[in-house]
């Protein structure tokens, strides 16, 4: 995978990609670190291969003979075949081919090195800081179970299996309110859930770490606001209309909000008359029994005719 990805980043500086995939590619390595270093590296390795290419050698003046310059051909074609005849290897050779050979030999060594290096350095990254998304509610809901998604990736995005620990941790205490440990599928994916049963801090956050050898290494960091708690209530009576003097009798079911669970919750009741006046003697108070409540109240016996309200 890691030579894959060097490959392409070669590719992307030649410019031998398609356009889209290039676009593609510089779009993840702006938005990359990891992958904007390996290209930052491939750069510096054909900079050192090209500048190895670009090393100058000294001029070399030719000086001319002016007086062999003029002579006749055949005795300059003479001359040659003799000195051709008597030709002696030269006492010093010529050191600078040596030296850019040496040179260029250096500049691949290093070229190599690096390669092997930045290698290294991706699988070590794949395996210590993979690429973390977690997805789920933007706010904590207190007694209902809040579940979040995690798809784990390396930074080329392929799927990655890792061992995780995940914690919510209350931001003013500074200690963890809950602490488990999980490992992602082979696609890279696992479901969190969050109990709010317990009473929840006002600020928290989602912390993910990767877990190895008993070292953890931190990878996201998610806050979340805690939701006051909703509670649906529904009412109603013993009978459809009522005298004055009737006594009214009434039941309640109390559900929260977020799951529809009953629960034990405090109310108050109290009715209103058509003009929107409380009804002496109508207001009580309780906690519901696993949602479920009751009460009864009177109706004086000048009460005025007209719609009343119950109201909890």
């Amino acid at each position: 995978m890691e030579s894959r990805l060097h490959q392409q980043l070669l590719e992307l500086h030649h410019g031998l990609l398609p356009e889209a995939e290039a676009s593609e590619l510089r779009a993840q390595i702006d938005n990359d670190p990891a992958l904007n270093g390996a290209w930052i590296q491939a750069q510096r390795e054909l900079g050192l291969i090209a500048q190895a290419a670009r090393i100058e050698a000294p001029p070399l003046s030719l000086k001319i003979d002016e007086q062999q310059a003029i002579r006749p051909i055949s005795s300059v074609v003479r001359q040659s075949e003799t000195r051709r005849a008597h030709h002696q290897p030269p006492a010093k050779r010529n050191t600078w081919g040596w030296a850019i050979g040496l040179a260029a030999a250096v500049m691949l060594l290093l070229s190599l090195g690096g390669f092997q290096f930045h290698r290294t350095r991706l699988a070590r990254l794949d395996r210590e800081l993979p690429r973390v998304v977690v997805a789920g509610p933007a706010r904590l809901t207190p007694g209902a179970t809040n579940r979040f998604t995690v798809a784990a990736s390396t930074v080329a995005g392929d799927p990655l299996a890792v061992n995780m620990v995940y914690a919510l941790y209350d931001v003013d205490r500074q200690a963890n309110v809950q602490l488990h440990r999980q490992e992602t599928d082979r696609w890279g994916r696992m479901t969190i859930e969050l109990s709010g049963k317990e009473r929840l801090p006002v600020n928290c956050e989602l912390r993910l770490a990767t877990a190895q050898a008993g070292l953890q290494s931190p990878l996201a960091t998610l806050a979340l606001p805690v939701s006051e708690v909703a509670f649906l209530t529904k009412l109603a009576t013993d009978r459809p209309s009522y005298q004055p003097g009737d006594d009214v009798y009434f039941r309640s079911v109390t559900l929260r909000q977020s799951d529809l669970t009953p629960v034990a919750a405090p109310l108050q009741f109290w009715a209103l008359d058509a003009s929107g006046v409380i009804v002496p003697g109508s207001e009580l108070s309780g906690t519901t029994d696993r949602g479920i409540g009751n009460g009864r109240w009177t109706l004086p016996a000048d009460a005025a005719l007209g719609e009343y309200r119950l109201v909890a």
